[in-house]
């Protein structure tokens, strides 16, 4: 009785929070300024004709890249770099991009007296659906630590909390631009469409899932269970671990947790040692 009553306490949070963050408009509501109009049409036809369904569990393996860097802080242990270089996608995708993602940039923390072959890089993304995506697509086996993550943005925006954060009214608006009216129901339809894009258990299994490990939390109003235990059966191999807490509260007190995932995800990993 107490642990139920402290999970709808965590739940009741991520609540609270969203309410706070986006009813009171502290943020902007998601998609506000609508569907993009024509670059969401050639989005989506670019990326069925680069990833039919024919090839969708073949890798992509990353281009190269070499990012233009420049040194924000230094101590006499440690640096800490910034990069930008220009987003590495097909021509095609690219032009469907809005001017927002035409740029990536990272931040490259390293520490000064240990050499490059002898250390872990640790990728830090926004958002653990894109961990997953990557770990899915990256051609060599990584660890990969999906935190507090669906299986599919359609759950973070169409079930969670985040369907309140969204601009729906907007969005019919914009379409009835474009075609006849529809009723906020189609136009939830018409977003899952659209999101469906990001479905990672259609993406290949990554080359060594028992290095996966999924953290995620027993009461968490963002992301419901069942896309997490999805995306685990979608990589047999792959491990789920619970904390107990909302999504919000599981950032404040389970870090401890999050960093252990993170050493025993590389841990599984065949380290080869450096040349002498």
């Amino acid at each position: 009785m107490v642990t139920a009553k402290l999970g709808m306490l965590h739940y009741v949070l991520d609540h609270v929070y969203g309410a706070f963050m986006h009813r009171t408009k502290l943020t902007p509501p998601f998609f506000s300024r609508g569907w993009g109009g024509t670059k969401l049409e050639l989005l989506e036809r670019t990326i069925k004709q680069l990833f039919p369904a024919e090839v969708e569990c073949q890798n992509w393996p990353p281009s190269l890249i070499q990012p233009a860097w420049k040194t924000v802080w230094e101590t006499k242990t440690a640096c800490l770099k910034e990069g930008v270089f220009r987003t590495p996608c097909d021509p095609q995708l690219l032009s469907a991009l809005p001017p927002e993602s035409l740029m990536a940039r990272i931040a490259f923390l390293a520490p000064k007296f240990v050499q490059p072959q002898n250390m872990a890089c640790v990728v830090h993304l926004a958002g653990g659906v894109h961990a997953a995506m990557v770990g899915a697509l990256h051609p060599t086996p990584i660890a990969t630590l999906p935190f507090l993550s669906p299986h599919s943005a359609v759950v973070a925006f169409c079930e969670g909390i985040l369907k309140h954060a969204t601009a729906w009214e907007a969005l019919r608006d914009d379409l009835a631009v474009q075609q006849a009216a529809m009723t906020l129901e189609e136009v939830r339809e018409r977003m899952r469409h659209v999101l469906s894009l990001t479905d990672v258990t259609r993406f290949p299994i990554p080359k060594n899932p028992n290095a996966v490990i999924f953290v995620a939390a027993t009461d968490d109003g963002y992301i419901p269970k069942h896309s997490v235990l999805e995306l685990q059966r979608a990589w047999p191999g792959s491990e789920v671990r619970w904390v107990t807490g909302g999504h919000v509260s599981s950032f404040l007190l389970h870090n401890g947790e999050f960093r252990r995932a993170i050493v025993d995800g590389l841990n599984r990993l065949q380290w080869k040692e450096a040349p002498l």
